[in-house]
């Protein structure tokens, strides 16, 4: 796992816990749509990330496989979708996260009444 994809993953959950938590005051519609930007720019640089390193590997072994160069040639479609939908990924996260943590606010409620 590469830290744009761990920074993906881990910053609409810190956010909304922040907001759900009372530490952070902003709307939440500031949140999820800054998320929305940053989300889209991690989902790109992820799949660059992969790209470069797999391109970097291609590139230092001196016999490299069939499916090794396979893969390298079939990026096309990745990119091309993290350029233009990589937004709908952090869209779908973001509502994920949202359910997962007003969910969990709404547990930790019950039980401690």
């Amino acid at each position: 796992m590469d830290l744009y994809f761990a920074a993906f993953l881990t910053i609409p959950l810190v956010l909304l816990a922040a907001k759900e938590l009372g530490w952070l005051r902003s709307s939440i519609w500031l949140i999820f749509f800054v998320y929305i930007v940053v989300g889209w720019l991690l989902v790109y640089l992820s799949v660059e990330s992969y790209q470069r390193s797999l391109d970097n590997l291609v590139r230092n072994t001196p016999n490299p496989s069939e499916e090794l160069l396979k893969n390298l040639q079939n990026d096309g479609a990745a990119r091309v979708f993290a350029t233009y939908f990589g937004w709908a990924h952090s869209v779908i996260y973001f509502w994920i996260s949202y359910c997962v943590v007003k969910a969990t606010s709404v547990i930790i409620k019950m039980r401690s009444n």
